[in-house]
């Protein structure tokens, strides 16, 4: 899954395979069309088991590769939420789609296993030499990983501890406990609920605070990372959720300071019932950053939609 075709029209190259990107493309992927979907999922499968194997510097927190499957050198790194949620397509697959878990290939894997496919296949995929899951959940689990000051957020600017990469790896950290039911590995049942539990402490006691919450610890305050961390992240147990009063708030106080900041919010916008339009939302306030070069930030679709969800 790759960000962008080189053939766009700009001096940027982003014709590479982000693991974030491809694992949020592909659970959304397979949630509408969960039935038709084995080749696609072998083929990520065998590229993620790949890249996983060939030894680049963060190991499994690495944030792209070529199109080969070859390490692409340089890069703003780990990006330590890439394996949990690359782990969740992958869990999410594995499972029905009745059951949401956070890992896209197990849910497939599920699906798979309603429809037919094989028992060993299966078997192998969950826990065997071709499994994607276990090394990330393995990376995932360790808690230098998840409390990681060096690791580096979304938007590839800053370095620290991220609400959003707290709330995908505890989603993939619970998912992975149910997957561990799922094969019979009692301790690592165990092990994953701790870690879990270890990281939503953290979030409790670190990230609310000065009456919203904080994108990065001692970073960044308000930022569109919330609102994706809280989608990515859902468990629906009620962390975090989107109608906790700590989120509602937070994204309160976000929306208020795009209401002036760009033009096109400035204006009288009404829908279809003469009712006034929500703001386009931006990355956070300030951003510079226009696709090419930096001088004024603008909306973007990702943050807008996902401020709407």
């Amino acid at each position: 899954v790759i960000a962008a075709p080189q053939s766009q029209p700009i001096n940027q190259d982003y014709s590479f395979h982000w693991i974030r990107d491809a694992g949020l493309v592909l659970d959304v992927i397979h949630f509408h069309q969960e039935h038709n979907l084995s080749e696609l999922f072998f083929d990520h499968r065998d590229f993620s088991h790949k890249i996983q194997n060939i030894g680049a510097l963060t190991g499994p927190g690495e944030a792209k590769f070529n199109v080969d499957g070859t390490f692409t050198g340089a890069w703003c790194r780990p990006q330590n939420d890439d394996p949990a949620i690359r782990e969740l397509f992958c869990m999410a697959a594995l499972k029905l789609s009745v059951f949401f878990t956070a890992s896209a290939f197990v849910r497939f894997f599920n699906s798979y296993l309603a429809n037919s496919g094989s028992l060993a296949t299966d078997v192998d995929a969950r826990n065997g030499t071709n499994s994607v899951i276990k090394p990330d959940l393995e990376f995932v689990s360790k808690s230098a990983k998840y409390f990681d000051t060096n690791n580096c957020d979304l938007w590839e600017e800053q370095r620290g501890i991220h609400f959003f990469t707290l709330m995908v790896q505890r989603k993939a950290l619970l998912d992975g406990a149910n997957f561990a039911q799922s094969v019979g590995d009692t301790g690592a049942i165990a092990f994953y609920n701790q870690q879990a539990s270890a990281i939503q402490s953290r979030i409790n006691d670190n990230f609310f605070t000065g009456g919203t919450i904080m994108t990065t610890q001692n970073g960044r305050r308000l930022d569109s990372a919330i609102p994706l961390g809280v989608i990515a992240g859902s468990t629906n147990d009620g962390f975090y959720a989107p109608n906790d009063e700590k989120v509602l708030v937070s994204l309160y106080e976000f929306a208020k300071g795009f209401a002036t900041g760009y033009a096109l919010n400035s204006r009288s916008l009404l829908d279809n019932n003469n009712l006034s339009m929500p703001c386009a939302i931006g990355r956070y306030y300030g951003d510079t950053y226009k696709g090419i070069g930096n001088s004024q930030g603008n909306p973007w679709f990702l943050c807008t939609l996902s401020f709407a969800e």
